[in-house]
């Protein structure tokens, strides 16, 4: 069973029927619902696998490191767990000016220490064993769907 965290069209159904699909805002998700505190308290360690491809981008940066400890709550241990996210979307349209100098302790970092924020919430990310990390913030820092902060993780 695997869950794809802000599907959308919910696209990957019709290739993989395992799939499960969480999307409050899209009518074809399996599951119309926000991913927040609460949905995860409830499913916890409940999926082999777990997905999410430029969704966790969609509100504010501050919340990522929170987001992608939930994210690897709700797989079982020995799963895995896929997520791209594209942290300049997320800088240039969910997040504030106090919300960057709360975290970073000033309100325009370099692209540089934005990336080394990344790196070093990667690094801290509990009960994981890091298969695959893509940080290519600084060479492709652009406000396009792609995701240029990408992990491949087991939870152990």
């Amino acid at each position: 069973k695997i869950v794809d965290i802000g599907c959308g069209m919910n696209i990957w159904k019709q290739f993989y029927p395992n799939i499960v699909g969480i999307d409050y805002e899209h009518p074809k998700a399996d599951i119309i619902e926000k991913w927040d505190d609460d949905f995860v308290e409830r499913h916890e360690e409940e999926y082999e696998c777990a997905m999410s491809i430029g969704a966790i981008m969609f509100e504010s940066f501050a919340t990522i490191e929170h987001r992608m400890r939930q994210f690897i709550r709700i797989i079982k241990h020995g799963g895995r767990g896929f997520v791209t996210i594209n942290v300049a979307r997320s800088l240039g349209h969910y997040t504030t000016k106090q919300d960057l100098f709360n975290l970073l302790g000033k309100e325009r970092p370099s692209t540089k220490e934005i990336s080394d924020y990344c790196d070093q919430i990667v690094e801290n990310l509990p009960g994981v064993k890091l298969l695959v990390v893509d940080n290519v913030i600084e060479e492709r820092y652009n406000d396009f769907m792609d995701g240029n902060l990408r992990i491949v993780f087991e939870r152990i």
